[in-house]
């Protein structure tokens, strides 16, 4: 997380609060959720730098860049284009290109033309208000799946 410079991710008018353990607002309504469920999420999924990760709402891109130090490569799909076009400038300013973005309605998955991200290990959706199953955690395939169900943050297992 200290390598990604969340008050890139947020309003300038916020950037003195890029550190607290809060969520912020961002665009379309929407929010960037607070460093310590960032965390907790991601250590959830056991990063591995050879495995892919599908990630439903790329937002403001916050959890994209982190994810993208911690894996091969990531698909992102956000059905917000002003939130897409704005986490695609950051990621880029911040030098990050392990990202493949797509502009649609994450609830869909991946389109079927994108024949590589068929080959994901993990899955990600955000936003990060998560019911985490250990059994979706701990697959054998050392797949791991975060699944938002619309509840307070809870990790099980």
């Amino acid at each position: 997380l200290e390598k990604i410079p969340r008050e890139q991710f947020i309003d300038k008018r916020l950037s003195y609060k890029a550190y607290q353990n809060n969520a912020l607002p961002i665009d379309c309504n929407q929010t960037i959720s607070q460093p310590a469920v960032v965390a907790k999420m991601t250590e959830l999924l056991e990063p591995k730098k050879s495995f892919n990760v599908l990630e439903i709402g790329t937002g403001s891109g916050y959890q994209t860049a982190i994810l993208s130090k911690l894996f091969k490569r990531i698909y992102s799909i956000e059905r917000h284009k002003i939130l897409l076009e704005k986490a695609k400038k950051i990621l880029s300013n911040l030098k990050i290109n392990n990202v493949v973005f797509y502009y649609g309605d994450g609830m869909k998955g991946w389109p079927d033309h994108e024949h590589e991200a068929e080959h994901k290990d993990n899955d990600v959706e955000n936003p990060l208000a998560l019911h985490v199953k250990h059994q979706q955690v701990k697959q054998p395939s050392n797949q791991a799946q975060c699944r938002d169900a619309g509840n307070p943050v809870e990790f099980a297992g």
